[in-house]
């Protein structure tokens, strides 16, 4: 699928890539109201040690989540979503559940937001959160070589990125982008970079399609099948791009799904994009 955004006015391009504008407002409010629910309940189900610091700044932490039985060594590092100025990992609790089913141990992630931080301030804070999970990970009765990584919308880009530093000494085992925005430069045409505050020199240094995955890994890409087709195309992009890679990606389009929606097939049992991730994960 190919979408040229640099041809369009802004009005085309707030529609694309603003899930808010294309979703609409209320519906986003229920979807949301959805996941602070789920989260609640998934706090109670799965308890696990909260807000272990990795950094010194007060997001700076993780949720740890190990399964009481049937553990296989996997480990899951879990970034949310909300374009890199909203939410936190107690918001979405509930993306640990389908993976701690599986046996897997989740680390759900926090960063600090924009516009309190910069996107470059954020990313300092995945690779130093990434070091950390992976230092651990034999503490925590997991294999380092089995460390896993995925996230949802902005949180699918962190993980682009993290897949795309040359530097780092944490290795990756393989990954699902979760209806992703990968192109940063689009989002200083929309009003989201308000807070963001993305100049031209920021977003080219965090443009995940300038940073292709530094191993071939199994992968998947996922996105919701009912969202805008400017934001389809962004997974079509990355796809495309980890896929000359070298990486082994497997493409889900989620029918019907919207932007918010859709992380629910994600991370329950069943789900079409979760299914193909545990088939990636061999769990």
């Amino acid at each position: 699928m190919t979408f040229d955004w640099r041809s369009m006015d802004d009005a085309t391009l707030e529609a694309h890539f603003n899930p808010r504008a294309a979703v609409g407002g209320e519906a986003v409010e229920i979807h949301l109201g959805e996941y602070l629910a789920e989260a609640e309940a998934a706090r109670e189900k799965w308890p696990g040690s909260c807000d272990i610091a990795y950094g010194s700044g007060p997001r700076e932490a993780l949720d740890l989540h190990r399964p009481a039985s049937g553990a296989n060594g996997t480990l899951f590092m879990f970034i949310h979503g909300g374009y890199w100025r909203r939410f936190s990992k107690a918001d979405h609790s509930f993306a640990v559940g389908g993976f701690v089913e599986r046996g897997v141990t989740v680390a759900n992630v926090d960063y600090a937001l924009c516009p309190d931080v910069t996107l470059d301030d954020i990313m300092a804070q995945m690779r130093a959160c990434l070091a950390f999970v992976h230092a651990r990970a034999g503490e925590w009765g997991c294999d380092p070589a089995r460390l896993f990584v995925g996230g949802h919308s902005a949180g699918a880009h962190l993980t682009a990125m993290l897949l795309g530093d040359a530097d780092s000494a944490a290795p990756i085992a393989g990954a699902h982008c979760m209806s992703g925005i990968y192109e940063t430069p689009v989002v200083r045409r929309i009003s989201v970079n308000e807070e963001v505050r993305l100049d031209a020199a920021m977003a080219a240094r965090t443009d995940a399609l300038a940073h292709p995955p530094q191993k071939a890994v199994p992968m998947v890409v996922s996105v919701g099948g009912g969202e805008p087709a400017g934001w389809q195309a962004q997974s079509e992009g990355y796809a495309d791009l980890a896929e000359a890679a070298g990486c082994a990606v497997e493409r889900v389009s989620v029918p019907g799904a919207n932007h918010f929606s859709m992380l629910f097939d994600a991370v329950r049992t069943g789900g079409k994009s979760f299914e193909a991730f545990a088939a990636k994960m061999g769990v």
